[in-house]
């Protein structure tokens, strides 16, 4: 019994450890722009509960318009569920690759609305259902589709020379002419 119980301490002590020394700390309830039925405004790559807010473009899609419910927040994360799914998920902020702190990531993935993709060609619609960037998509559509490039790489989206990681390694350009993908450099096939 002793043993047990010692074993449980050691596993909490450790646990407040691990969360002291990544700075992640326990949540915080949502704000009140945080709270209620909210939609992801982009889309979002999922790996393994985490989504790294540096973008790459790994793992399960999650699509824009995604119904979602804030469970909380911290200073270096912010944790929702998909409606219909019990697992939470982890948006985690680098704040030196987004240059925003988590509220302000927050109101960029989430809001209360849908994004409003009727606006957009079916050409585009479909490259967004799938996260693709294509040549003639719109900034708004290559947002939308592949999200926020890394901010210290791309630090404005009203430049020509957008620059995406497809993983740690690979990175992807989208270049611009008149507001619309030119050029893409470094895509393969598939899921690009």
């Amino acid at each position: 019994m002793k043993k047990g119980l010692n074993l449980l301490l050691t596993l909490v002590v450790t646990v407040i450890g691990v969360l002291f020394l990544t700075g992640c700390g326990p949540m915080k309830e949502p704000t009140p722009s945080m709270q209620g039925t909210m939609y992801t405004q982009v889309n979002m790559w999922e790996e393994k509960g985490k989504i790294i807010a540096t973008n790459y473009q790994r793992g399960r899609l999650i699509p824009v318009n995604s119904l979602v419910t804030i469970n909380g927040y911290s200073s270096k994360s912010i944790s929702f569920t998909i409606n219909g799914e019990s697992t939470p998920l982890e948006v985690v902020n680098v704040e030196k690759f987004t240059k925003l702190p988590v509220e302000g990531l927050s109101s960029r993935l989430f809001s209360k609305s849908k994004v409003d993709l009727s606006k957009f060609s079916k050409k585009a619609r479909e490259a967004i259902e799938y996260g693709n960037v294509e040549n003639g998509m719109t900034k708004s559509e290559v947002l939308i589709s592949r999200g926020f490039p890394p901010a210290h790489v791309t630090p404005n989206t009203q430049s020509n020379l957008w620059k995406y990681w497809q993983n740690r390694w690979v990175t992807r350009n989208v270049e611009f002419k008149n507001n619309k993908v030119s050029g893409l450099a470094g895509w393969g096939t598939g899921n690009n």
